[in-house]
């Protein structure tokens, strides 16, 4: 998926969006399913739900702030907390969605119940909370440095540096 939105939108995603795409990989799919981790821990789905949050928070962040720069436009800090907010939301809709799809269509049997589609959208939407908190923080005060990896100066593959909004 990095891999598709670097090309889609001719960026270069930082290497720890990769790193943590490919723990999400093995956190889900490999320890929850194939080690059965799932049924080991009862908690390993809330818990992967609650991480999946974060790098599709910080991917929404990063995107944003290129469409932002490649358009010349400053975001006010609330503003752009929020649309992270408002993306990544967008996106664990569209995975209980394509979940609840599988069920239907082949018997996939992935949601057990509509506890546990909203506990994972809830979950899922903390941890892009605190994304969105940190983003704040950020440009309003300068907190979290390492969030400048994400929202700060990118290189935009498609015509030299964009420039971050200011702070």
């Amino acid at each position: 998926m990095p891999i598709a939105l670097e090309r889609a939108h001719r960026v270069r995603l930082p290497t720890a969006l990769h790193v943590m795409y490919a723990a999400l990989l093995l956190a889900a799919p490999w320890v929850g399913a194939a080690l059965g981790g799932y049924d080991a821990w009862p908690w390993w789905d809330a818990l992967v739900h609650f991480y999946s949050g974060v790098p599709i928070a910080l991917g929404c962040v990063f995107l944003l702030g290129v469409a932002a720069a490649r358009r010349g436009l400053v975001l006010p800090p609330g503003l752009e907390a929020l649309l992270v907010m408002a993306l990544h939301s967008l996106v664990a809709l569209a995975w209980e969605i394509a979940e609840f799809t599988a069920d239907q269509a082949l018997d996939a049997q992935t949601q057990k119940g509509n506890t546990d589609t909203m506990t994972d959208m809830i979950v899922g939407t903390l941890g892009a909370l605190i994304v969105a908190f940190a983003l704040y923080a950020h440009r309003t005060r300068g907190w979290f440095p390492w969030m400048a990896r994400f929202a700060g100066a990118r290189t935009d593959l498609a015509g030299g540096p964009a420039q971050p909004p200011p702070a």
